[in-house]
Parts: structure tokens; sequence; C-alpha cells
């Protein structure tokens, strides 16, 4: 009966506010040790859906061998086509990873594969078809690696982007963002 009474208020629980990304911003996905709590840190927590991903660490995430699923609940402003970015990390294994792009009940769009050789980072851009509803992206690890913990691991996710497609702007900050660490003064 509870397990009846969960899936029941599941299904009628408001549908998740946009999260609190901007176009062309770099969002870390891993814990932020920060005096307090930021947009940054719910992004990271929010994003990552379902049972297909590790807790964050201090460098990022691991998804579990299979399937994984980051869910971006957009505002208003994302509606066209986007341009979305991934930055990928290897696991201690050479790695094969398809990513899936699709609005929201949708239809998948064209399956990117990316290579990760052991250990490396790679940034993967995927485009995404305009639409209404969030942006899903399904992580599919072809392999898994043993982590010195024991864990099995598929790929590691450090940090993600949106960027309006048709906006040179908005893709010149998110290049910026990933190469350029600017300086921030205190209180800003």
């Amino acid at each position: 009966q509870l397990l009846a009474d969960a899936a029941r208020l599941a299904e009628q629980a408001p549908p998740r506010p946009p999260l609190p990304l901007q176009p062309g911003e770099r969002v870390a996905l891993r814990l932020l040790d920060l005096p307090r709590p930021c947009p940054a840190m719910a992004v990271a927590e929010a994003a990552r859906a379902g049972p297909g991903w590790y807790p964050l660490e201090d460098w990022g995430v691991w998804t579990r061998p299979g399937m994984a699923t980051l869910r971006l609940p957009l505002g208003p402003g994302f509606t066209g086509p986007l341009r979305l970015e991934l930055e990928l990390r290897g696991p201690a294994r050479d790695q094969v990873v398809a990513l899936h792009p699709r609005r929201q009940g949708g239809a998948c769009g064209p399956a990117v594969e990316v290579v990760l050789a052991s250990g490396a980072g790679h940034a993967a851009g995927l485009a995404v078809p305009p639409g209404e509803g969030a942006v899903e992206i399904l992580l599919e690890s072809a392999s898994t690696a043993t982590q010195p913990d024991g864990r099995k691991v598929g790929v590691g996710l450090l940090a993600l982007s949106v960027a309006r497609a048709d906006s040179a702007e908005d893709r010149l900050a998110v290049l910026e963002a990933r190469f350029f660490h600017a300086a921030r003064r205190a209180g800003a």
C-alpha cells in the first residue's frame, strides 16, 4: 500500500521548475565547497535523474554502468534549437559512450558516440532540437571500468553548458567558460 501511495503522489507532483541556467554559462557537476548555497549546487543535484549516478565528488560525478539520464528543465528562453556541451572524463580503461539528446517525451536525436581514452577528458557538443519541455540526455556506457575502490563506473561528467544554437555570443561564452577561469571579486 505504501508503494502504491508513493506512486500516486509522484504522479500528482507538479513539474519541476526551470533550472537556474543561463545561456553560455558553464555549470560544474561536482561537490562545491562554498560557504552558502548557490544556483550551481542546485543544478548539480537536480540535473542528474534516476538511479544511473553515483554521488557527486570533488572533481565531478561518475555514471553507473549502462544508462544514465541528465534532465534539464529549462526556462522559456530555451525553446529554439540548442547546443549542449558536456565535459566528460574517461574511467580507468578506454570507454565508448553514446549520447542521445532529446526533448522530454520526444524521440531521441541522432546519437553521438564519443571514444574516451583511459582517464582523459573530452568535450562533447550535442545539437538539441527545438521544442518545449526539459532537455534530456541519455548517457549510455558501452562497457564498465572498476575503480580502485571497487565501484564499477561508466563515464565521468565534470560540467555542462547550454547555448542557443543561433547565438554566436552564447557559444563563445561556453568556450570562454571552459578555457578561461575569470577571477571574481569577493562578494561578486
